[in-house]
């Protein structure tokens, strides 16, 4: 859908000023910090940001372990220290997504433990498939010539995460379309196709819808435009759960086609949906979200300001650089907004901040 930038940007500009108007970035409820959204600003924004991350690694709640180390791949070489000590994490959902960092990292010094793990017999199902995509990631990435070859002489086996395809349980089948998505092998997209024929036994409506989703996506990463034809359906599903995830795979995949569909989402219910077009639209390089951000970031309810919190993040990064009275607002709103969540009281949300802070802009 083709739309008007000029437009977009006058009703951008208005429903901010609204916005600030009614203290929806809880700026009004402290003084205002010299040198907002300035470089200087930034990096004390990062440093925070990776403080909460080395903390909520240690949590006692696992899904915070969790989050933390799938945060860390932020941190570039940094998030070693994290992978390694995830990898050997009491829970099996600490280790998965230590081994999907490792992948995602392509941390060499962790290619024959990977390797070991993904054939570790007495290893939960979901792991050991995510050992076999960093094993795959990792093997891939190592030097592949000459007589100083590290490459292993056994080929790379992603039969773990084949398995993990046809498991009766659609969250597990959507973690490894996800993976198969990222491992950038051939034989990936095949498996997929298949997958996406089989719907999972028993599985309720909403959860077949959302693998399938997993599918489509995976398969666009491999290199299938077609299937992006579904995702863009899929944003108009009476399942606001799906809309949901439809719509920030629309953000993240760059469906540009979709812009004006998903613009049109900041003014629908639930909560939920409009703060995933907010993200979304940041990922599009539209900051047109920001006020819907920023009155989400004010919620009572955790989950509603960690997905604000995200979301502010991705309409920051789309803010014009240009100089202008409405830029320089956004800019400080976005910023003090970050500042707030980043001392939320729930750790969830000050991790979600500090992922919004240390994610780049796509």
């Amino acid at each position: 859908m083709l739309i008007s930038k000029r437009r977009l940007l006058r009703k951008f500009g208005r429903a901010l000023l609204a916005c600030l108007a009614l203290h929806a970035a809880g700026c009004a409820s402290s003084p205002a910090k010299p040198g907002a959204g300035s470089v200087a600003h930034q990096a004390q924004h990062r440093r925070q940001a990776i403080e909460e991350v080395r903390k909520s690694a240690t949590a006692a709640d696992p899904l915070l372990r969790m989050r933390a180390i799938e945060t860390a791949q932020q941190l570039g070489a940094a998030a070693e220290p994290l992978i390694r000590a995830g990898v050997h994490d009491p829970h099996p959902a600490v280790r998965y997504a230590a081994w999907v960092t490792a992948g995602r990292l392509l941390v060499p010094s962790l290619a024959d433990q990977a390797r070991a793990a993904a054939q570790q017999a007495d290893e939960s199902d979901y792991v050991r498939a995510a050992a076999a995509f960093a094993s795959a990631k990792i093997t891939s990435s190592l030097p592949q010539t000459g007589s100083d070859s590290v490459v292993p002489d056994t080929p790379t086996d992603l039969g773990p995460l084949a398995a993990l395809l046809w498991s009766d349980r659609p969250g597990m089948r959507a973690n490894a379309a996800v993976l198969l998505g990222e491992s950038g092998e051939a034989s990936a997209r095949a498996m997929l196709h298949d997958a996406a024929k089989r719907p999972t036994p028993r599985a309720s409506a909403t959860d077949q819808a959302l693998l399938d989703l997993q599918v489509h996506e995976a398969m666009v990463k491999l290199g299938d435009e077609e299937q992006l034809k579904p995702l863009r359906l899929a944003a108009y599903s009476k399942d606001d759960e799906v809309r949901v995830l439809a719509v920030l795979m629309l953000g993240r995949l760059g469906d540009r086609t979709m812009e004006g569909a998903v613009m049109n989402l900041l003014d629908d219910d639930p909560q939920e949906l409009r703060l995933a077009a907010a993200q979304a639209l940041g990922d599009l390089g539209w900051p047109d979200g920001l006020p819907v951000a920023l009155a989400g970031s004010t919620s009572q309810l955790e989950r509603i300001r960690s997905q604000a919190a995200l979301a502010v993040g991705r309409a920051a990064h789309a803010i014009p650089t240009a100089e202008t009275d409405l830029n320089i607002q956004a800019r400080e709103a976005a910023h003090h907004t970050l500042d707030r969540l980043l001392n939320d009281p729930s750790l969830a949300v000050r991790l979600a901040a500090a992922a919004a802070v240390l994610t780049p802009p796509r």
